[in-house]
């Protein structure tokens, strides 16, 4: 079984949600996702994204592919999670030396929601050259990464821009490195590690991961220290995502 756009199943499920004030959409979909997660678990979509994705577990897969439907159909959702670390980005955002935002691919990309909602003007590096924000019917540039694009990145960074960008990547020579987790291996892309520290910009870590019945939502900021670098600073990152608290 698999779950497409314009699929009976997407038409029935969207058709529920729009029943649901913006608001209430979110949790609605969090508690089908729950029910039907057995459901969901048979479909190719969700054996294909477990297979590449190593930081969520089946109840992250089951509700990221029900939002990603939303999204895909334009139907709006207002984010409903437990928030940790908050003040961290406050922080960030106030030294005006720049933020490298980072993330996972999976739930993680609810980041970017979180951040347009509440008016931190991101910029996403992205394959895509426009890229539509979960939840939401804004489209905003991406930084598309090329020859030059991280000249670009360190360029707005010392204009006090936030810059996001999710870093677990398939492996690629030269751009990312293996990480040992508890959850097993993850590569990181270094790249924007390494601008961070050599511009001064500050940096956040982001998760969301489910637990005990609800979605939460990290942010952390390390304490860059003269013993870090790019490759510290992604093993520090590896771990975070890994661990569910």
């Amino acid at each position: 079984m698999t779950i497409k756009p314009g699929s009976l199943f997407n038409y029935f499920f969207c058709s529920v949600i729009r029943l649901f004030p913006q608001k209430a959409r979110f949790k609605a979909t969090f508690k089908i996702s729950q029910k039907l997660q057995p459901l969901i678990k048979k479909t190719s979509t969700f054996n294909g994204l477990s297979n590449v994705n190593r930081i969520d577990g089946p109840d992250e897969i089951a509700l990221n592919m029900l939002l990603e439907t939303l999204t895909t159909h334009g139907i709006k959702f207002d984010l409903d999670v437990t928030v940790t670390g908050v003040e961290n980005l406050t922080i960030a955002v106030n030294r005006r030396n720049g933020v490298v935002f980072v993330t996972a691919h999976g739930l993680s990309r609810l980041a970017a929601t979180y951040l347009t909602k509440n008016n931190y003007l991101p910029q996403f590096i992205s394959i895509e050259p426009v890229i539509l924000i979960p939840g939401t019917c804004k489209r905003v540039n991406g930084i598309v990464p090329c020859n030059s694009y991280l000249f670009k990145v360190r360029n707005s960074l010392r204009d006090g821009k936030l810059i996001g960008a999710m870093l677990d990547l398939h492996p690629i020579q030269n751009r990312t490195i293996e990480m040992t987790t508890v959850l097993g291996p993850v590569s990181i892309a270094t790249p924007l590690f390494k601008i961070a520290l050599h511009t001064g910009a500050s940096i956040i870590y982001s998760k969301h991961y489910i637990k005990n019945g609800k979605v939460h939502y990290v942010m952390a900021m390390p304490t860059i220290n003269d013993q870090h670098n790019e490759f510290t600073l992604a093993q520090e990152f590896a771990t975070f995502l890994s661990n569910k608290s």
